[in-house]
């Protein structure tokens, strides 16, 4: 049975969703991160403090579109302003990422990684960090 609501309910819908995860926001010098638990490998949002970049974690956006059924540029505005109503900040860009995990890397690590290549079967892209 499909029901038909508005955009702005959908949304708080999505956003209670995302709320009952309950998310661990840990914040570094140039970084948010928002975890599933403190062993999360992979942050579900990355935001930049500098620039305001906003990457999410591609399988959340998979988790988003399936389970409420909407298409994803709409998973990726419905994201960017649950980020942007959490840390209250203006999102400049988001990009939907295929790993994020290296940054846990160079955090743990205290490095920084040169260069990082992921390649995702279902996008077909490549992630890189240099």
């Amino acid at each position: 049975m499909k029901f038909k609501i508005s955009n702005s309910k959908l949304e708080q819908v999505v956003f209670r969703y995302l709320d009952n995860k309950n998310f661990i926001i840990k914040e570094t010098s140039d970084s948010y991160y928002f975890l599933e638990n403190e062993r999360d490998e992979h942050a579900q949002f990355k935001i930049k403090k500098n620039n305001k970049y906003c990457f999410i974690y591609y399988k959340l956006t998979e988790e988003i579109k399936s389970f409420f059924s909407i298409e994803y540029p709409m998973v990726k505005d419905v994201l960017t302003r649950y980020v942007e109503n959490v840390l209250n900040i203006k999102v400049s860009n988001t990009c939907i990422a295929a790993l994020i995990g290296h940054i846990f890397v160079e955090n743990v690590l205290n490095i920084k990684v040169s260069n990082t290549r992921t390649l995702s079967k279902k996008w077909r892209m490549v992630v890189e960090n240099t």
